[in-house]
């Protein structure tokens, strides 16, 4: 990686998520600390508004701009029609945004193709038709390669080829041909790095991003996470099975005892947090406050630690970016279905283990007695 090589044009650093905008400024801190660099993030709700205010104070990025999502004001029906059948109106309403834009940005970094990431990619272009494309860390996806983050809808291949063929029509595989390279915590858990170019990133190490994670949980209470030995992770998908989700965690709850535990909602996995407090006993810590992981990830200490998910990137990250080696117990196999994106779980997990100086830290049970087993024997004292 060669960064001088972009030193006369400005960088385009694009998020959705609060991960990607703390992984953008990690590449940034990393690579291209002097550089003149602009961030733009797409304006939904999960994003933490207080995460986005304290990057503007730290002035690590010279601008900071919102981008709304198209036809975000309508009832949530209207809303799927009109991006599938009003492409013309859809392009219009996320490039009108941009108007006052006219940058010959060099680079545009962003997590993957999804997210109008390609959208982004056709107005910038305008102005520098070789503008190129590098990817950041988003999730686990991007640690099955590049390929498999060019896909405009990675869980739905049927969606993915109409999304390519009718709102970015002859311009996803310019966007494909743009990719450079990718930008990982751990290169090495990358399953498919053959002919590609993936550099390491370890900002979370340098003065302005601990800076920036000190600003952002001065005023939050992390004392549970410090003192509490299991997190279990709850995904989107949880509601696929809801009454399966709920069995795992009653049956860890019993197993390491009920103050023991936290429980972290998804911020996209729905209102659950009453049905947790209306069932679960009420010692258990049920995490009410939205806030990126990585508040918890920069400053608690995991070797003590037992995480649990059915497949979280939060499982892969304090030993991808920390070098820090938890117990991980992987609940993939404890579900009936299986959707598409989990077909890369085996192979991720089988990576980590591959990495992890105990890979008997790692454990995948294939029953809920295996789980309950496996946790009993960690003795836990309530």
């Amino acid at each position: 990686m060669r960064p001088d090589c972009y030193k006369k044009v400005p960088l385009a650093f694009y998020a959705w998520t609060d991960t990607l905008i703390l992984n953008a400024v990690k590449v940034k801190v990393t690579y291209f600390l002097n550089y003149q660099a602009d961030l733009f993030i797409l304006e939904l709700p999960r994003i933490s508004r207080s995460l986005v205010e304290q990057l503007k104070k730290q002035e690590i990025f010279q601008e900071v701009l919102w981008i709304k999502p198209p036809f975000d004001d309508m009832p949530a029906c209207r809303r799927k029609f009109s991006k599938a059948f009003l492409i013309h109106q859809y392009r219009t309403c996320y490039f009108t945004q941009l108007q006052q834009i006219s940058r010959n940005y060099g680079v545009l970094f962003a997590g993957a193709l999804w997210s109008e990431t390609i959208m982004l990619f056709q107005y910038l272009r305008q102005y520098n038709p070789q503008l190129v494309i590098y990817i950041i860390e988003e999730g686990t996806a991007n640690y099955c390669g590049i390929r498999a983050i060019t896909r405009c809808d990675p869980l739905n291949a049927w969606r993915d080829k109409v999304i390519r063929k009718t709102r970015y029509a002859g311009i996803y595989e310019k966007a494909v041909e743009a990719i450079s390279g990718m930008f990982l915590a751990c290169p090495e858990g990358c399953l498919n790095k053959e002919g590609e170019s993936i550099f390491p990133v370890s900002g979370h190490e340098s003065l302005a991003f601990r800076r920036l994670i000190s600003s952002c949980t001065a005023e939050l209470m992390l004392e549970e996470y410090h003192s509490r030995h299991v997190i279990f992770f709850l995904q989107p998908e949880y509601g696929l099975d809801w009454e399966n989700t709920l069995r795992l965690i009653q049956a860890v709850v019993l197993a390491v005892g009920p103050k023991n535990i936290i429980i972290r909602p998804h911020p996209n996995s729905g209102n659950v947090i009453w049905q947790l407090n209306k069932i679960l006993p009420s010692e258990v810590y049920v995490e009410t406050v939205q806030f990126p992981f990585e508040y918890v990830l920069y400053t608690t200490g995991w070797q003590d630690k037992i995480l649990i998910s059915r497949g979280s990137s939060c499982l892969f990250y304090p030993r991808y970016i920390c070098g820090q080696e938890p117990v991980v117990i992987f609940t993939n196999r404890l579900y009936d279905d299986r959707k598409k994106r989990a077909d890369a779980m085996p192979f991720l997990i089988d990576r980590l283990k591959e990495i992890y100086k105990t890979s008997d830290d790692i454990f995948c049970p294939e029953t809920i007695a295996d789980l309950k087993k496996y946790l009993k024997g960690k003795h836990f004292h309530d």
